[in-house]
């Protein structure tokens, strides 16, 4: 893996953005899973945010910084569908990975192929990243790429 450089940077929102495109909203009811008739469930706070709007104009930084979602956790509650659609959206917001606390690590770690079928998220992991193309898939590839190599405290890292 090689260090981040400034032309990385500079290509790579362009890329992200031409990549998803062609994704298509999928629908209020295809964005999170939710929880009928509880209001307590973090999937049914996740859907009030995300339902109805465009990757292109969720405001990340205002939905986290509310404290009404944990950015640690709240990726794993999009459908696969949802987690399409919303990727491009976490992809440039977790550039900076100072402006995405909690965020870059998630996004890092869902995208960090499993170990294997046994792991726990194994499962989550096949059902949410066959959805993506391949010039998704280049595009989130470049991405992580870039980022991952910030974390410093990223497990996955090794310095």
């Amino acid at each position: 893996m090689s260090k981040p450089t400034k032309s990385m940077m500079k290509a790579l929102p362009q890329e992200i953005e031409h990549a998803f495109k062609e994704r298509t909203y999928p629908g209020d009811n295809e964005i999170v899973q939710e929880a009928t008739g509880d209001p307590g469930y973090e999937g049914n706070r996740l859907a009030i945010h995300f339902k109805g709007v465009n990757w292109q104009d969720l405001d990340l930084k205002t939905i986290i910084s509310s404290g009404t979602l944990d950015p640690a956790t709240f990726i794993y509650l999009l459908t696969p569908a949802g987690f399409a659609y919303y990727m491009p959206a976490f992809l440039l917001w977790s550039l900076d990975v100072d402006s995405a606390p909690g965020l870059a690590e998630t996004l890092m770690f869902s995208l960090t192929p499993s170990v294997g079928k046994d792991s726990e998220d194994w499962e989550w992991k096949q059902e949410h990243m066959t959805i993506f193309n391949q010039q998704e898939r280049d595009a989130i590839k470049h991405a992580y790429d870039y980022i991952l190599p910030q974390l410093e405290e990223f497990p996955l890292v090794k310095n």
